[in-house]
C-alpha cells in the first residue's frame, strides 16, 4: 500500500465529495458526517464522473443511470434496471486523517 495525502481535512466539509487523481487512478473522496471514505471515482458501467452524483448519508447515486453505491464499502446497493447492464462494485480505499491531512492508501 502507498499512503498519499489527498487533501486537507478543512477543505472537504461534511456532505461534500471530490474526485482526485492518485497514482494514475481517479478516486472519489467523500466526507459523510465527519468520516472520510474513498472509492473509485468513475462508475464501472459507463465511466460517469461520480463526483457529479448525489451523496445522501453513505449512499452515492451515479449521475448517469442512478446506480447507488455504499461509499463505506463500494458495494452496489441499487441498480436502476434489470438486465444486461449491471455495474460492478467500486473499489474502496483505506482513509486516515493525520494532523489535518486526509490520506488515502492506494493499493
Amino acid at each position: 500500500m502507498t499512503k498519499v495525502t489527498a487533501c486537507l481535512e478543512k477543505d472537504l466539509p461534511p456532505g461534500t465529495m471530490i474526485n482526485i487523481g492518485l497514482m494514475g487512478r481517479t478516486v472519489l473522496l467523500t466526507n459523510a458526517g465527519g468520516r472520510f471514505y474513498a472509492v473509485d471515482g468513475l462508475c464501472p458501467d459507463e465511466g460517469a464522473n461520480l463526483a457529479d452524483g448525489v451523496l445522501t448519508g453513505h449512499v452515492l447515486r451515479c449521475p448517469l443511470h442512478g446506480s447507488e453505491f455504499d461509499i463505506r464499502t463500494g458495494k452496489l446497493i441499487k441498480e436502476p434496471w434489470k438486465g444486461a447492464h449491471k455495474p460492478l462494485a467500486l473499489r474502496s480505499y483505506p482513509v486516515s486523517v493525520e494532523a489535518g491531512c486526509v490520506n488515502v492508501d492506494v493499493l
